[in-house]
Formats: C-alpha cells, structure tokens, sequence
C-alpha cells in the first residue's frame, strides 16, 4: 500500500513525449543531405537570419534548374530551399542545433524504427510482418509443445506399482517406456515447417485454388435456378380466345336511299296504327295476352306494354285497347274464351319463345288469377289501367325512388314529376300496384303449397 501513492505521484506528473511532423521532416533531411547545413550555406552557426537569406538567395541562383543544366542541379535545388525552411525557423533551428550535438535517433529508440517502416513499400511490409508472425506462431508452437509434455509428465508417478513391476520382470526400464509413449503423443503437436505459418498459408491458397472452380460452379448453378424458378412462377400460359362466327344475313333488303322523310314516316306510322286496330283478335291470341298480362307481365312490370307488344306481334296501342275491352267483358264470356283456347297450338309456340315451362292447369289458374284481380281492383282499373302510359308508369317509379317513404310531401313531389296526372291518381295508382303484388305473391305461395 506504501508504493501506491509514490507510483501515482510520479504517473500525475509523467510528462508524455511524443515525435511532432517537423521533427521526423528535419531526421529525414538530415539523412537525406548527409552534410552540416551551415557548412553547405557557407555560414557560422550563430548567424542571423540576414546572413541566411543571402545564402541562399545566392545558392538558388546557381543551382536553379533554368539556369544550371546539371541533372543534379533540381534534386540540389530542392535540397537548398528544404535547409531554408529549417534555418528561417527558430524552433527547427533549435531541433536542428540539437541534433548536431546528440546525433539522430538510433536502434534502441522506437522512432528509430517508425522512420524505417515509413519508407519500406508495401511488398516489402508484407514480407517483414509475415516473417514476424512467423516467428511468433513457431514460439508458440513451442509453448504449446511443452505445456502438454509436461502435463503428461505429471502423471508419471500414477504408474500402478503392478504395472511396473510387469515391466521389471520383463527386464524393460519403465521410464524408457513412458518417455516414447509421450513422443508418440506429442508426434503431432511437435513443431516442424509443416505447421509453420508460411507453409499453412501456402497450403490455405493452394486449397481455395482447388475449390474455387466448385465453388464458381455450384453458385452459377444455384443462380440460374433461382432465376429459372422465378420465370417459371412469372410465365402463364394464355388463355385462348374464341373464335365467334356470325351468320350472314340473308333476308335484309338492300337499302336504296338514306333520306329521311317525315311524311312517309307519319304515313307508316298511321299505316302500322289502322292495321294493328283493324286487325281482329283470335280467342287464342285473347288467351294468350290474359296468361301474359296477369302472369309473366303484371300490372307495375317496367315497360310491360312493349313486352306485350314484341310477343303477341302487335303495337302497344293495340295491346292497351283490348285489355281496356276485356275489362269490360262479361265473367262468362271471359270463362268460355279460357275454355275454347286450352287447346290452341298458339299457346305452346308463345310458351316457347318467353322460355316457360307451364303446367297444363291454363284454366284454373288464370281464371282464378284475373277474377280475384278484377273483384278486389274493378273501381280502380276503370280510372288508372288504361289511362296510365308506359311514359307515366317510368316516371312513377323513379319518382318512388327518388322520394321514398317518411320523405315531406311526398305525393306532391311524385305528382310534379308525373306532370299529367294528380296527387290522388298517383296515390290510387301505388294502392293499385300494391295489390297486385300482394296478390301475386299470395298466388306463388299457395301455388308451392
């Protein structure tokens, strides 16, 4: 304990001394010029700094390589203004005076040796840190080597008495015997230039020169199958497109003129009117237009007239008159119509072509269908039915749509949209298409029942 605080006394004050650039500058050109730098100037030590400057204002101008042409003359002119720069300076004088007294740095001091290695090239430093290392791995190879001989010494005396005296009988020493067991132990832990630090590092190249060429392979390999394993999961295969043939049409006439005329229009249009009115209905086209108007086409259907129209091969106005006249008729002519058409082809082929597969009881059910509308929506069907377009039932719906129910002032708003019909038609037509749809999904259910 009494050493421990003279030794961090003296390490408080232990002043660190270190080499600075312009120190190791001065060594270098010491060695490099070889002469005494005031004997060179032609100057005593103590002249000042005028003296220098004239010397060397005199000596640039003869060893300046554009006025001196000597090969040596630029190495000599660098040289001169290198020793300038030391003697302008106070401080590089004064490394340099000392310098003169002591002499440059030897081997026993570290820079000696600093100085040295910052010269060598990088060839040469390889070659000295390998022969260093070497050096080393070879002592503690040795160190290795005796650690373990003497570890196996130590078990010397655990010799079973039994086993020695095996060996006296035989007539063999028994520390003969146990000293080659530990050297064939110790064979391969012993040091050789095999197990030196050049011939492994050697050995190490020759291997990785072995296995590269593998090992170039095995990675292109692998490169290339990943790189195939991500096409393949990119790559898809193209559905193929269908090939769509069309019909040639055969029974178009050809067009003769495009001018439009809008008095041979009006005059079609009335043409087409007088023949789809004076045209008489059969019972069997009677039939038909009841079975689509109740059934397949109800009251509230979207264009229901135009359907009517396009199945039965007639106007829509031709298909609102008659229904307007078979609300007039009579329960038994109705009856006898239904029971004069069950029959009638007619009815199978309009089957066909609306793509329903109906049951044979055509009577019953439609009967049955239009009676019960007609006795729960006689008074209504006389105001609304016939009266109501199809241009008036499209702008019904969408005013339903538009204002739905809790809406304020509904009915007056759906009114003005529906500008040819008034607030209580409008409501008496909702109460009427909502019977209807009552009706029909009542008839569905009993129908599955």
């Amino acid at each position: 304990m009494w050493l421990t605080l003279p030794l961090l006394f003296l390490l408080k004050f232990t002043v660190v001394f270190t080499w600075t650039t312009e120190e190791l500058f001065i060594y270098d050109l010491v060695e490099e010029v070889g002469e005494n730098f005031y004997d060179l100037y032609g100057i005593s030590k103590d002249a000042d700094i005028s003296s220098v400057k004239k010397a060397y204002r005199r000596l640039s101008m003869e060893w300046h390589p554009d006025r001196n042409s000597d090969e040596k003359a630029e190495e000599q002119f660098r040289k001169i203004a290198a020793i300038y720069e030391v003697l302008k300076s106070h401080d590089l004088r004064e490394e340099y005076d000392r310098i003169l007294e002591n002499g440059l740095p030897d081997w026993r001091q570290p820079i000696f040796y600093y100085r040295r290695a910052r010269k060598l090239s990088w060839f040469e430093g390889v070659v000295i840190l390998v022969i260093i290392s070497s050096i080393g791995h070879y002592f503690m190879l040795w160190g290795a080597y005796i650690d373990k001989y003497l570890t196996l010494s130590s078990t010397r005396n655990k010799l079973r008495k039994k086993e020695i005296r095996q060996l006296k009988k035989i007539g063999s020493d028994a520390e003969t015997l146990y000293e080659a067991e530990i050297a064939k132990m110790l064979s391969d832990v012993c040091p050789s230039w095999r197990n030196s630090l050049p011939a492994l590092i050697v050995s190490l190249l020759y291997n990785v020169a072995i296995s590269l060429p593998d090992f170039v392979r095995a990675h292109i390999t692998t490169v290339k199958k990943d790189k195939g394993d991500e096409v393949s999961s990119r790559r898809y295969i193209a559905k193929r497109q269908p090939v769509y043939e069309y019909a040639v049409a055969s029974d178009i006439k050809p067009v003769l003129s495009c001018v439009f005329s809008e008095d041979s229009d009006k005059k079609s249009d009335s043409q087409s009117d007088d023949v789809s009115h004076n045209n008489s209905w059969t019972s069997e086209e009677l039939a038909l237009l009841v079975r689509l108007s109740t059934e397949k086409y109800p009251a509230g259907t979207p264009n229901r007239w135009e359907l009517l129209a396009k199945v039965l091969d007639r106007s829509p106005q031709s298909i609102t008159f008659m229904v307007g006249k078979l609300k007039q008729m009579k329960r038994d002519e109705y009856a006898n119509l239904l029971r004069n058409s069950q029959s009638s082809a007619i009815v199978q082929n309009v089957t066909e072509i609306t793509s329903q597969n109906q049951s044979n009881q055509i009577f019953e059910e439609t009967s049955s269908n239009w009676d019960t509308s007609r006795e729960n929506s006689d008074s209504e069907e006389e105001n609304i039915s016939v009266i109501w377009s199809d241009y008036d039932q499209r702008l019904f719906e969408t005013a339903l749509q538009e204002f739905p129910k809790g809406t304020v002032g509904r009915w007056d708003k759906i009114a003005n949209c529906v500008s040819s019909k008034t607030k209580q038609q409008c409501i008496e037509r909702f109460k009427y298409l909502s019977e209807m749809v009552r009706q029909r999904k009542s008839h569905h259910k009993n129908k599955k029942k």
